[in-house]
């Protein structure tokens, strides 16, 4: 089964409130909408990570996963090697084993698309009879929305057996309250690049200016932080650090959720 994702930025509260953006999964083969979730923030990754984890949750892990180009998914690096380096969100979706479809175009994907056009005319006005003026009353309103959607519009499986898969103890980390990015600071070669990890990136900025990179933790890495150890930079599986470099953690958090 394959699921198509994609994000939808607009006047949600018709000027009530502020500008939301809509993140969501349909399903390719019945129409059905498995997660959807609105946000302050424009389209980015902490966004698709709860909308995510709302899906694994509810329904557990799809087998593909059907997607436009934005630089939150994976993208082939212009690299000489022209490996695949994969974002925080692809490499989650790989270790769960999703495959991930790019799209080349809005029509590929219409069947999300033709989502947001029918969600923009009947979310809305259900939006607007209960008078909703924040991203938590919007959110309460669009899970109370989608049942009556999805029984109007939703098309029966010729299969009643469901195809998604449980989620494995291994990632239990997508289940966290929070999302943890390690970061830390790698100085520009004087050939205008940047190495780490026999691997060459082309420089960010000028030469002599610090660049940045992130990784997300290991499962047993979250699990000790979420647990209050102290000595977390120092676990094993940190990154090497370089003379001169600086390490710090940050974190990010979830949003509000109504």
């Amino acid at each position: 089964m394959m699921l198509q994702c994609d994000a939808s930025r607009h006047d949600w509260l018709q000027g009530r409130g502020p500008c939301l953006t809509l993140f969501g999964f349909v399903d390719d083969a019945t129409s059905r909408v498995p997660a959807a979730r609105l946000q302050l923030l424009a389209e980015n990754a902490a966004g698709y990570f709860h909308c995510l984890h709302s899906l694994l949750t509810t329904h557990g892990i799809p087998l593909s996963l059907y997607r436009d180009r934005h630089s939150i998914f994976p993208t082939v690096a212009e690299e000489p090697a022209g490996q695949q380096l994969p974002t925080h969100l692809g490499r989650a979706l790989e270790e769960l084993g999703i495959q991930q479809i790019p799209a080349y175009s809005p029509q590929a994907k219409g069947r999300i698309e033709r989502l947001w056009r029918t969600f923009q005319d009947r979310l809305i006005s259900e939006l607007r009879l209960a008078q909703a003026r924040s991203v938590e009353q919007a959110n309460h309103v669009l899970q109370a929305f989608l049942p009556d959607f999805e029984r109007r519009f939703a098309v029966p499986s010729a299969e009643s057996v469901s195809a998604f898969r449980p989620l494995p103890a291994t990632s239990i980390w997508l289940l966290a309250p929070a999302f943890v990015i390690n970061v830390w600071s790698r100085p520009i070669i004087p050939s205008a690049g940047v190495e780490k990890a026999s691997s060459f990136r082309p420089p960010p900025r000028r030469p002599g200016s610090p660049a940045k990179s992130r990784t997300l933790p290991s499962a047993r890495r979250l699990a000790l932080l979420l647990s209050g150890a102290d000595a977390v930079a120092d676990h094993p599986t940190s990154p090497a650090r370089t003379p001169g470099s600086q390490t710090r953690r940050a974190y990010l958090g979830p949003q509000t959720q109504a």
